[in-house]
């Protein structure tokens, strides 16, 4: 498979991302049970150069254990990747030990699964993102970029449930400019200029899925259908 992820163009350049990353960046933990695909998704991830380390793990509970073991993994500043098949019979509660240990973490959870039940109890539970299996490499490699940048990622599989969730929460017009975060206000923008979900995740460096989960909520909050209406009653509102 080919990869799009761009290399340095120098040894400089990339001597001086390494420096950058040991010294803020997180750690990136990848919990995943197949010992290939792991290896291959980690050789991925690894060539971002934003992590101060990268370790790969079978199960959850290895990486407990190891968390248990080195309370200096970065300070509890950890992106960890994880499938529902690392988690064992545990299943999601995994996700929350993963928290206790390490508050800080940013748990982006990767399965093949999309049942509505098992998105919305691991996004209650503290996780930060929801992938798919079926998105190739180079997709679940930028989701966790994304995540590691403090974004919320969740495949356009699954995003429904996350709109249904909002929508059930019963968000009132009054407060929807308060519950509108920054990182939605710079979709609607860009919404507004008549770009695409694809143009906007390249023009924000984000993956599609992100931007969808995005423009996603906005229509949500807004109560509108389309990126037109959006983009109108958010004018109306005083938002744009």
């Amino acid at each position: 498979m080919q990869l799009s992820l761009k290399k340095p163009k120098s040894r400089k350049q990339s001597v001086g991302r390494k420096l950058r990353a040991s010294k803020s960046a997180p750690g990136l933990a990848i919990v995943i049970h197949d010992n290939l695909y792991r290896e291959r998704v980690l050789s991925v991830l690894s060539r971002l150069n934003i992590f101060k380390s990268e370790r790969g793990y079978k199960s959850s509970q290895a990486l407990l254990k190891r968390l248990g073991e080195c309370s200096a993994m970065d300070s509890g500043n950890v992106v960890v990747l994880m499938d529902f098949q690392a988690m064992g019979s545990e299943s999601t509660k995994a996700i929350a030990r993963v928290l206790e240990a390490q508050p800080k973490a940013r748990i982006v959870v990767l399965s093949y699964s999309v049942e509505e039940a098992n998105v919305l109890e691991a996004i209650k539970l503290g996780a930060c993102g929801y992938i798919s299996k079926h998105n190739d490499l180079n997709e679940i490699c930028k989701s966790v970029r994304d995540a590691f940048g403090g974004d919320t990622v969740v495949d356009s599989r699954v995003v429904g449930y996350l709109a249904k969730a909002v929508r059930d929460s019963h968000v009132t017009e009054a407060n929807i400019d308060k519950e509108i975060t920054q990182r939605q206000l710079d979709v609607l923008l860009l919404l507004s200029e008549g770009l695409q979900k694809k143009e906007i995740a390249d023009r924000l460096g984000l993956s599609y899925h992100t931007v969808a989960m995005h423009t996603r909520m906005i229509y949500d909050r807004l109560n509108v259908n389309n990126a037109s209406a959006a983009v109108t009653k958010a004018l109306k509102s005083g938002i744009l």
